[in-house]
């Protein structure tokens, strides 16, 4: 795509063959670069690896840069932490040990993991001797693996069809890629195994180390090619290493917001049988039933995913499309968590640095929480209960997701995680609206009293409060129901809504936190006297034609207030617009239709033609939800 092999940027400048260099091939399409128009792209570090303009203008194209996204599942995914295997080179081949074949890496299938492997650690023994119990074992011949002595056994794991790794360089090294060109990367999916049944079985083993979270959720591959395939030798790589997932709100790898995805790629995935059963809990809880890895570069999802991500399925596979299926894309930016050092090296989820220890937390089993071991519920009872003092909601989030139950767990004092939000107040926005909704639906209990006797209402400030009270619909809603929200905050009972009333209900309305809240006050004391002629903001003024409802629903201000909190204060909406308000020039006309004409031959030139498909490379937009201050007509918000 726009990087060499090794992750490095190719220079934006063309060069033109010169007397030394018209032997010059694209490395990326083979052809003869002089035949090709005789201009070609190199890798700005210098490397043996050139494009030509053809496909460097077909790359870039294709280029774009997407956002990650910090909603929790299944609105966002991640961010990932990455936790180094056990695994070692030899221990893993592309070979089909029961249809005894060996298998093309760029077609994914079955491999042959030793069993080897399943003897270095507890978590691991404990798996291999369920495997055993249950006949999933299979026998290798001798000499299969080289380190095993006459026959061995080895267990059989599905991976993605390999692309090679095609992020930039400071990526790569945070991920703790290994180093030089041409290195592959698959996802290894988890072994599809009845876990509910193996509970029993499985209870005193799953350790949530990496190598149990390979087997179990899923993670990276990385392989280099040595030989490609030819017609009388058959293709080998040699298996690097391994990296299973944990969550980590300050991971390395982030994803973008939830892209929408086609049902004619899920009969493409499903041909392929590339998607697998969800046997994460988090996911699973949210819903998914199905996930699949999306290689870079993927030929099979027009436009080609850049990066590699995760596309999930809400329905069985023989079901029609629910309309939530979608895709999580990685994206460049990077996380605030390992830096340049990448992975925690080791097996354990112990080994990560002591700084983000406790911001990583590996993936749950999906199953019933009352199937799994009293001494892990107590654990995570207790950790979970630990990040709400600490104030890492995003890992409370996580933990809430995979066990529900945890809404009225409480401590040695009889708080609950909702006494700890009032009391620590949560930093506002859609993390706070988000967190607590996820509360309310997993049954926690505003009316709780703790040892004090006091309830995480009475701990709470105003907008606390106010979020709570919207959430557990103790207060009408401003869009659906205006006179009662009206009569609501009409405190006093006066029949009008003084700056005092006004400013806490519409951050209420519009679930705020202290920065949005700020604003709003600033608007209200602002422009009250306009949005309240005579100072007075009765109801019939407020449901006029031009009353304050119509201004709420009309405003761009007020309709992107929460998202732009989440950028700071830099980014809020201005209070006043004296711009707008200037009666344009006949110059300013001029300019505009200037500015018009330049975007219409710009939308002709690149295939945007009224009445036809768009072009190729165009993306489809996912819609947001509505929420207040939007519209619920697609067309009114677009």
């Amino acid at each position: 795509a726009m990087f060499c092999p090794s992750g490095h940027t190719m220079d934006a400048f063309g060069k033109r063959l010169r007397m030394f260099s018209h032997h010059y091939t694209c490395n990326r399409c083979g052809g003869r670069i002089a035949d090709r128009g005789g201009m070609y792209h190199k890798c700005s570090h210098r490397c043996d690896y050139r494009m030509c303009k053809a496909c460097y203008e077909q790359a870039l194209s294709r280029h774009y840069v997407l956002e990650p996204s910090t909603e929790a599942f299944p609105a966002g995914l991640g961010p990932f932490s990455l936790h180094r295997s056990a695994l070692r080179k030899r221990e893993l081949k592309p070979y089909d040990v029961v249809k005894r074949r060996p298998v093309n890496v760029f077609e994914g299938g079955t491999y042959a993991l030793d069993a080897s492997f399943l003897s270095r650690s507890k978590s691991l023994r404990g798996i291999k001797q369920v495997l055993n119990t249950n006949g999933l074992l299979q026998v290798c011949p001798a000499g299969f693996f080289p380190e095993v002595k006459g026959p061995g056994q080895c267990l059989s794991v599905l991976l993605s069809p390999a692309a090679f790794v095609n992020l930039p360089e400071p990526n790569r090294r945070a991920m703790s890629v290994p180093e030089g060109p041409g290195i592959l990367v698959a996802w290894m999916y988890p072994l599809q195994l009845e876990w509910d049944v193996l509970a029993g079985d499985l209870d005193r083993v799953g350790d949530g180390s990496a190598d149990w979270s390979l087997l179990t959720v899923g993670g990276f591959v990385y392989m280099r090619e040595r030989e490609p395939a030819e017609k009388d030798r058959p293709q080998t790589v040699e298996v690097l290493c391994a990296n299973s997932v944990a969550y980590s709100p300050r991971g390395v790898i982030n994803f973008s917001a939830a892209q929408p995805w086609q049902a004619s790629w899920t009969e493409k995935f499903k041909k392929a049988g590339r998607f697998q059963k969800v046997t994460a809990q988090r996911w699973a809880a949210a819903g998914a039933r199905y996930v699949a890895w999306v290689r870079p570069e993927e030929s099979l999802v027009e436009p080609r995913s850049l990066h590699g991500g995760l596309a999930f399925l809400f329905h069985d596979l023989e079901e029609p499309d629910s309309g939530q299926d979608r895709m999580f894309e990685i994206v460049t930016a990077l996380g605030g968590g390992y830096g340049p050092g990448g992975v925690a090296p080791g097996g354990s989820m112990a080994l990560v640095p002591p700084q983000l220890q406790r911001s990583a937390f590996a993936f749950s089993l999906a199953g019933d929480p009352g199937l799994r071991p009293p001494a892990l519920v107590a654990r995570t009872g207790a950790r979970f209960l630990q990040a709400a003092s600490e104030a890492r909601w995003a890992l409370v989030g996580h933990l809430l997701g995979e066990w529900p139950h945890l809404a009225n767990e409480i401590d040695e004092s009889g708080q609950t995680v909702l006494h700890k939000c009032a009391a620590l107040r949560l930093p506002g926005g859609h993390t706070s609206t988000n967190l607590l909704t996820m509360l309310h639906d997993a049954g926690a209990s505003i009316e709780l009293k703790d040892a004090a006797g006091s309830t995480p209402y009475d701990l709470g400030d105003q907008i606390f409060k106010a979020m709570v009270c919207h959430i557990w619909g103790l207060i009408p809603d401003l869009f659906a129901e205006p006179d009662l929200w009206f009569d609501c905050w009409d405190k006093n009972s006066d029949g009008v809504l003084g700056p005092s009333e006004l400013i806490p209900a519409l951050a209420a309305a519009y679930r705020v936190g202290d920065l949005g809240r700020q604003w709003i006050e600033t608007y209200v004391h602002t422009h009250y006297s306009e949005i309240a002629p005579g100072a007075r903001l009765t109801k019939d003024i407020m449901l006029g034609d031009k009353g304050l409802l119509h201004l709420l629903q009309s405003s761009e201000e007020f309709i992107s207030l929460r998202d732009q909190e989440e950028l700071g204060a830099s980014k809020m909406p201005a209070i006043f617009h004296t711009e707008g308000r200037k009666k344009p020039t006949s110059f300013d006309k001029k300019q505009v239709e200037a500015f018009s004409s330049r975007v219409e031959s710009l939308k002709t030139h690149h295939g945007w033609v009224p009445g036809k498909p768009p072009p190729a490379n165009a993306r489809p937009l996912e819609v947001r939800a509505p929420f207040a201050g939007g519209d619920s007509d697609p067309a009114a918000r677009l």
